[in-house]
């Protein structure tokens, strides 16, 4: 049975001018296919072709100048586009394109009160694959893409802006989403941000990798960037900025590696480069301009990382070799910390390194080469300074 209704064929039978400039192409192939189409206002236009058994398609315009393209190939797939509303001062220039090949495969795409905005979703093989993405309230100038090759793979994506504030938010943000292979996982959110972007690119499987940008506040994201990539299997990676220009960076190279990333604040640096197996990064910032690098090459690292001050607080550990671990904690009363740098460099196996400084202009450098060296450090007040150098078996 084949059900196919068009909206916008509708209002033009009735004569509406407001409607007239809407457009619908539809095809539809094999049995089961359902198509249910409707459009308002001025200028949108949808194109949808359907080949094979069970598809269904559901494509509702409200708004002007949106178009919908939907291209289903297999069997039991479904596609669902939903664009703006029917107020006139929102839904411009909307554009949705969804392409499905294989089996299974579900994706929706929603865009509500945007402008300017534009979803792409394509998912290429596999069976099982689902994809969705959402703009709401004032997300203008905001793109989200998602791609998917393999099995049984999942990403989702949401930017939500706010129409009630005094001022334009949850604009110019970017949403970019890739992956390829079995059971992967990406997960993409901007809450009242502006000019920001995330990139998530998986390959290989069950990699599970979660970005979150603003907290609904006003104030709550401007100008940060996150960029996780997933090289391997059963990595994990997640990572939550709050405030103005913070950059994240993580990268898992191997399998079963786990990065963690926190910063609050503004003009805040994290990367993270893990190269190898069961390496765990965790880093958490708060202030401003304080920078954490990471890199671990090897099996079994860890690196915990937290900085809490006014500002300019650095931390760089580097891990060469298996089962080392470096802690570094950067505070102070109040959160009165600034300037404070730790460098952690450890060449060989089971080196284990701990840094506590709690004041102002405080450096400490640790160099261990070789197996099973310990260091312990604190530094209380300002203007101190340590440098340690350990040679083990």
């Amino acid at each position: 049975m084949k059900k196919l209704v068009t909206g916008a064929f509708a209002l033009t039978a009735m004569g509406l001018t407001f409607a007239q400039e809407n457009t619908n192409n539809a095809t539809q192939a094999g049995s089961g296919n359902n198509l249910t189409v409707t459009q308002r206002l001025q200028e949108n236009k949808n194109v949808y072709s359907q080949t094979g058994v069970s598809n269904e398609g559901t494509v509702t315009q409200y708004g002007r100048f949106n178009e919908n393209k939907t291209t289903q190939s297999g069997s039991d797939n479904t596609a669902t586009t939903t664009q703006g509303t029917s107020a006139a001062q929102f839904g411009l220039r909307n554009s949705v394109e969804q392409i499905q090949t294989g089996d299974d495969h579900t994706a929706t795409a929603s865009q509500l009160k945007t402008a300017d905005s534009d979803i792409m979703q394509t998912q290429v093989g596999g069976d099982n694959n689902w994809a969705s993405a959402s703009q709401r309230d004032n997300t203008s100038l905001s793109g989200i893409i998602q791609y998917q090759d393999g099995n049984d793979n999942v990403a989702t994506a949401t930017q939500e802006g706010n129409n009630l504030s005094a001022a334009v938010v949850g604009r110019l943000n970017d949403i970019n989403q890739k992956q390829e292979g079995d059971d992967n996982e990406a997960t993409a959110t901007q809450l009242v941000s502006a000019n920001s972007s995330i990139m998530q690119d998986q390959l290989g499987d069950r990699n599970i990798a979660m970005a979150t940008q603003g907290n609904g506040s006003f104030n709550g994201g401007r100008g940060n960037s996150a960029e996780q990539i997933q090289d391997g299997d059963d990595n994990y990676a997640m990572v939550e900025q709050v405030g103005s220009n913070n950059i994240s960076y993580q990268l898992s190279n191997g399998n079963n590696n786990e990065s963690y990333g926190y910063q609050n604040g503004s003009d805040n640096n994290l990367e993270v480069r893990q190269v190898g197996d069961f390496n765990i990064a965790d880093s958490e910032q708060r202030g401003f301009d304080n920078s954490a690098t990471i890199n671990q090459t090897g099996n079994e690292n860890e690196a915990y990382s937290y900085q809490r001050g006014i500002s300019n607080n650095s931390v760089i550990v580097s891990q060469t070799g298996d089962g080392n671990i470096s802690n570094t904690n950067q505070d102070g009363i109040f959160g009165l910390s600034w300037d404070n740098e730790i460098s952690h460099t450890q060449n060989g196996d089971n080196n284990k390194s701990t840094d506590v400084q709690y004041g102002w202009n405080n450096t400490s450098t640790v160099s261990q080469t070789g197996m099973g060296n310990v260091h312990v450090g604190s530094q209380v007040g300002f203007n101190n300074n340590i440098t340690v150098t350990q040679s083990g078996n």
